[in-house]
């Protein structure tokens, strides 16, 4: 950033511009997946207490919509997702967590059996202007490790589902920003 930009009101970006990693995507950024260019429309923030924070990106590649999760503790761990219907799932789940105060031990989807492995409650703001939301995510994992199914509850009756699988970091390349 030169002298002009600084008089110019134009800050400094948070980021490396020479050495843009994967824990700096922000809305608008490009970059390589999957032999494909995929573009950040959006990026939204889980709060899952001590200060730990996880990011999720909505990305677009000109026909196709996913989410990109990042999170760094010891490691950068990220995933590839996509929404499915709660009701294809187990229809009864929401009645199920609702009347034992507690997701199952284990579900089903496309018949493969999905073993409990954590319970998050936490709070989740959409974009930097949304307000904070609060929510409790049950992550199940498939019996060959290969994918995962997040079951969401924001409400009473309003849960939402997601599956997903994991990626190294390295797969995401040739980040830019806009």
């Amino acid at each position: 950033m030169g002298i002009l930009d600084f008089l110019r009101g134009k800050k400094a970006p948070s980021y490396d511009p020479t050495n843009i990693k994967i824990t700096d995507l922000d809305e608008g950024f490009v970059f390589d997946y999957d032999l494909q260019s995929w573009t950040v429309k959006r990026k939204s923030t889980y709060d899952w207490g001590d200060n730990f924070f996880s990011y999720e990106y909505q990305i677009f590649n000109g026909t196709k919509t996913m989410s990109l999760s990042v999170e760094e503790e010891d490691e950068i761990t990220v995933e590839i997702s996509t929404p499915i219907s709660i009701t294809k799932v187990d229809d009864t789940l929401p009645q199920y967590i609702n009347t034992h105060e507690k997701a199952p031990y284990s579900i089903q989807f496309e018949q493969k059996e999905y073993r409990l492995v954590s319970e998050s409650p936490g709070y989740f703001q959409k974009d930097s202007n949304s307000e904070w939301e609060e929510l409790i995510t049950w992550r199940y994992e498939s019996r060959d490790s290969n994918k995962l199914i997040d079951i969401d509850q924001w409400d009473d009756m309003e849960f939402e589902a997601s599956i997903s699988y994991s990626i190294k970091p390295y797969e995401i390349s040739n980040i830019l920003p806009r």
